[in-house]
This record gives structure tokens, C-alpha cells and sequence, in this order.
């Protein structure tokens, strides 16, 4: 807020000394992270050894409409009657006030004709 800015291992986010230009700001729970409801800016810069260079501002986001969100994880598939029954955990997990997941699926019979059934808001 304003000029003030927050270290983000504070908030359960460590970033420091990544071999990749890349960090992951997802929360591991609801308590940690940044509030989705939150308009972020960060300060970042690269240090290598005694190298440091200057702060770069990334311009801000909203994580919940600036986001990449993954696939579904743990996905189970068993035979229904002419069927295929489809279970999944979700990629994060998101507090019932604040948003949902939409899942379509996509699939193909054998004629190899793509079909997509959706949305569903449940993990089944």
C-alpha cells in the first residue's frame, strides 16, 4: 500500500535464490500468500554473488483475474454404466466466498470426433 512494501516470506511466499525466473505465489493454504482480493506490485532484482542489480517494479496484478491456474491434479477415471466416471482434486484450493472452479472435458469417441461436456463446478 502506498510506498510501503512487504517482504514476501512473510506472507508464506519464498522467492529468494531461484535458478529459474520463475516463483510460484500460490498459496500452500488460505492463510498464507496474498489475499486474492489484493492489487499486487512487486519489487524484484537478481543477485549473483557480489553482483546485485537495481529493483525493477513488475506492474501490479489481482491475482484472481491474473492468473495462470494449472490443471487438475489426482484425476481417476472409472467405468460407469456407458460411461466413464471422472474424479479430480483441484490444482489450489480457493475459499467458497471469494470464487469457484469451471471444468470442462474434453473427449473424443471413436470416430475421433472431439467433444467438450461442461461447465461442472464439482470435482466428479
Amino acid at each position: 500500500s502506498g510506498s510501503r512494501w512487504y517482504d514476501a516470506n512473510d506472507l508464506g511466499v519464498n522467492c529468494m535464490n531461484l535458478t529459474k525466473p520463475e516463483c510460484n505465489f500460490t498459496p500452500s493454504s488460505l492463510s498464507t500468500g496474498f489475499p486474492p482480493h489484493f492489487n499486487i506490485s512487486l519489487r524484484v532484482r537478481a543477485k549473483l554473488e557480489d553482483l546485485v542489480s537495481p529493483w525493477l517494479t513488475v506492474p501490479w496484478f489481482l491475482s484472481c483475474w491474473n492468473v495462470t491456474v494449472g490443471p487438475p491434479e489426482s484425476i481417476w477415471v472409472t467405468p460407469g454404466e456407458a460411461s466413464l466416471i471422472i474424479r479430480f482434486s483441484s490444482p489450489f484450493d480457493v475459499a467458497p466466498n471469494l470464487g469457484y472452479f469451471q471444468y470442462y472435458v474434453h473427449y473424443w469417441e471413436k470416430a475421433g470426433i472431439q467433444k467438450v461436456k461442461g461447465p461442472f463446478k464439482s470435482n466428479s
